[in-house]
């Protein structure tokens, strides 16, 4: 797999697909990674714990399984 990734940056293989793809993430807003897109409108910014993962899917109509529940002490409310 090494040679494979050595051929492909030294031909530049894949440079109209890698920036197709920054100018794409450019365009929806993207300014750190990681970034994690929600139906095409909802963004969750950086290295973030799992309530912000519950609460933007809760938000999408997507409520956590029955008997699952955040860790005590956790508000899961969406604001915005």
């Amino acid at each position: 797999h090494g040679e494979a990734l050595r051929q492909a940056l030294a031909t530049r293989e894949y440079r109209d697909l890698v920036d197709e793809q920054i100018v794409l993430a450019q365009q929806v807003g993207v300014t750190a990674v990681p970034t994690f897109i929600f139906n095409e409108q909802y963004a969750i910014v950086g290295a973030q714990a799992y309530p912000a993962f519950q609460r933007m899917m809760e938000h999408l109509g997507f409520p956590p399984p029955a008997g699952a529940g955040p860790p005590a002490g956790v508000s899961l409310t969406f604001e915005g």
